[in-house]
């Protein structure tokens, strides 16, 4: 399934199941998802979120709001990706392939999880003054200035 992600994507996607277990949850969501960006801490995509505020510890506390913490007793090796985050991810290939990219980075999660209007992401950004429109405007800024096929940037 992770044939086409960059080396930044994989490692959103490690951090994104951390961000689950340290939070208790036996899932990895969007909301996950975006925590993994953030954490990730490369490229000009993290770079965005942080500009605006959108620190690790912020984010993760407007998400334990949403979610809650769950107790850490018992926590399963693999941490499942629920139907939202498959979908995120699915959604991440289609964002590529529009920009005619080959592979999936951490702008084509950025954009996947901007454009979903029912996923929690668009009303986390907002938290931070931030609307799904001017996010994705300022992702796709950045991919403008970047190489096309930069698989591994």
């Amino acid at each position: 399934m992770f044939e086409t992600f960059n080396e930044d994507s994989i490692k959103t996607i490690m951090i994104a199941q951390q961000e689950a277990r340290g939070l208790g949850h036996k899932f990895v969501g969007p909301e996950h998802i975006f925590l993994g960006l953030i954490g990730v801490n490369a490229g000009e995509t993290c770079r965005t979120l942080k500009l605006k505020g959108i620190s690790l510890d912020r984010a993760r506390d407007e998400i334990e709001k949403r979610l809650g913490r769950k107790p850490k007793l018992i926590m399963p090796l693999a941490i499942e990706f629920n139907d939202d985050s498959k979908r995120i991810l699915e959604q991440s290939w289609g964002e590529a392939q529009k920009l005619g990219h080959n592979y999936i980075g951490a702008e084509h999660l950025l954009l996947a999880l901007v454009a979903d209007p029912n996923g929690p992401v668009p009303g986390i950004l907002e938290q931070f003054g931030e609307t799904p429109c001017s996010m994705t405007k300022k992702v796709a800024k950045i991919m403008d200035t970047q190489p096309l096929d930069t698989e591994s940037s």
